[in-house]
């Protein structure tokens, strides 16, 4: 079965919501979304989207919560308290 493209900040928000969900409750990898850096869906899913239609479609997000931080360095500060190993990363992908 063929998946549509991603055409639009609606369809972003689609993804990254399924994916973060998922993700939160995977047995290998949840544990860095709900303890190591507990995330608030509700605040964390518009700023992720806004840095995603910023790369896909290479514009700044109308949004006004828009992201303003920098990915490197809070995945830097993720890692410092919980290192993410081999297993985790390809679990991750």
């Amino acid at each position: 079965m063929e998946k549509p493209d991603i055409e639009n900040r609606d369809d972003l928000e689609k993804v990254v919501t399924l994916f973060y969900t998922r993700a939160m409750s995977d047995p290998i990898v949840g544990f860095f979304f709900t303890q190591v850096v507990p995330i608030d869906l509700n605040e964390h899913t518009p700023k992720i989207t806004d840095f995603w239609e910023a790369m896909l479609f290479g514009r700044d997000s109308l949004n006004q919560n828009h992201y303003a931080g920098n990915m490197l360095e809070a995945h830097i500060a993720v890692d410092a308290k919980a290192r993410m190993q081999t297993g985790h990363f390809t679990r991750w992908l």
